[in-house]
């Protein structure tokens, strides 16, 4: 008979900190790093996979100093390491607290899926060029603002339980501009604290990740910042709309929801890469049609996502009708019984509990 384990640590995730760690990740892994920028690199490549829990790379395959999970699902409760990200919202949506907050989600946002062709896509990039000149302007860029929001309001409801028998919530913030080494140097050292007092009762476990040094080189590793003033023409407000979907991609890509060879997968792990696939040097119009289509990728595998958790949870597929259904209650419903919506910025004031001693 399994030990019937209670919920643990659970680690919430800032994603606007893992979109900024995403993007100095992706940009400086195609530069000649020095030998603290290739340092840097491999623990900015664990923290990633700290959300991987199906490829050759998870948490569960690799040893990793982020770890902050089971090492053995199956044993302890008797399903796969691979689906650990549904079955941990399954247990956490017992109360049906979860569910509510994912309804609410439905109710405002839209979730027609964007039409997006392939093919067609292809085709019109080898077309563009010849038409960039005499159409620059023709690409309107699409508002960000629901979009963005609805990601935010979405990863403040995953919380990973460790199942340590440790009640407690960690946030993994980084909440001024301390810059990445340290940020992960403090996050690690939080995980090691509570590794130690999770061990004395049974529970989790963490490794340090085995690190291979390529040849040294002499190009420094690239800040945020940096990167942020590379691609200046995309304005403040769009770059930081991009750095909160690659965080998301990053959080969603591996987590076991999608098959490797799913569109959603393919989609997302588009997503983690667009700032090294954007067209920095071609026409306007080519770029505008880049950002469209992040947009609509985005929105896509998001309208995916909400379904697939919604489907889990509830164990009803979430068709247009229901969609509609839900939309139209919510609308209905007066103010004084209408379901809980989250607060302005999408938080839930609940989760807010800083990871003090990893960020200060």
């Amino acid at each position: 008979m399994r030990k019937k384990v209670r919920g643990g640590i659970s680690y919430k995730f800032d994603i606007i900190t893992i979109g900024r760690i995403s993007v100095e990740r992706d940009h400086n892994r195609n530069l000649y790093l020095d030998e603290a920028g290739v340092k840097l690199i491999t623990e900015l490549n664990a923290f990633a996979h700290s959300f991987d829990f199906q490829s050759e790379a998870s948490v569960f395959k690799k040893a990793n100093a982020y770890r902050f999970l089971l090492t053995d699902q199956e044993d302890k409760f008797g399903y796969e390491d691979k689906d650990y990200f549904i079955k941990n919202l399954i247990r956490a949506n017992k109360s049906g607290k979860l569910l509510n907050s994912l309804t609410n989600i439905i109710s405002t946002f839209q979730m027609d899926e964007p039409e997006i062709n392939e093919a067609a896509d292809e085709a019109a990039d080898e077309a563009a060029d010849e038409a960039a000149d005499e159409a620059a302007d023709e690409v309107s860029l699409p508002m960000f603002s629901e979009l963005i929001e609805t990601i935010k309001t979405l990863s403040d409801l995953i919380l990973y339980d460790d199942f340590s028998n440790i009640d407690r919530e960690e946030e993994i913030k980084n909440d001024g501009d301390v810059e990445t080494r340290k940020f992960l140097q403090q996050t690690k050292l939080l995980y090691g604290i509570n590794y130690k007092q999770i061990m004395r009762i049974g529970g989790t476990g963490s490794e340090e990740e085995e690190k291979e040094y390529p040849l040294l080189q002499k190009v420094p590793f690239m800040k945020y910042n940096d990167i942020k003033n590379e691609y200046y023409e995309l304005g403040s407000d769009i770059f930081d709309n991009l750095t909160i979907i690659i965080g998301y991609s990053n959080m969603f890509r591996l987590c076991g929801l999608f098959k490797r060879r799913s569109k959603e997968y393919r989609f997302l792990n588009t997503l983690y890469h667009l700032l090294s696939n954007y067209p920095l040097r071609e026409a306007p119009q080519n770029k505008n049609e880049y950002i469209l289509d992040i947009y609509k990728k985005t929105h896509y595998t998001l309208v995916k996502i909400v379904k697939k958790l919604y489907h889990e949870l509830s164990g009803v597929k979430l068709l247009k009708p229901l969609i509609n259904k839900i939309k139209s209650s919510y609308s209905a419903a007066p103010a004084a019984s209408a379901p809980a919506a989250p607060s302005p910025d999408g938080v839930r004031r609940s989760s807010r509990i800083a990871a003090k001693k990893a960020v200060k």
